[in-house]
């Protein structure tokens, strides 16, 4: 969902852009590696920053689903 009920919908299309959350609060526009390792290897360590929380497993596969 882009916003309750969509509501940033036509704003993200016309931008080019779309709204994931996995509670970091980073851009990841400029930093997309080729593989889903090396996203990993980069925001593993920064969801866990944001989730003391949460175990790797968890990191791991909150980052793979973007």
């Amino acid at each position: 969902m882009l916003g309750r009920g969509s509501i940033y919908t036509e704003e993200c299309v016309a931008g080019g852009y779309i709204g994931a959350d996995i509670g970091i609060r980073e851009d990841l526009a400029n930093n997309l590696p080729d593989t889903f390792k090396a996203f990993n290897a980069y925001y593993i360590p920064i969801f866990l920053a944001a989730h003391p929380d949460k175990r790797k497993v968890g990191a791991s596969l909150a980052c793979e689903m973007l």
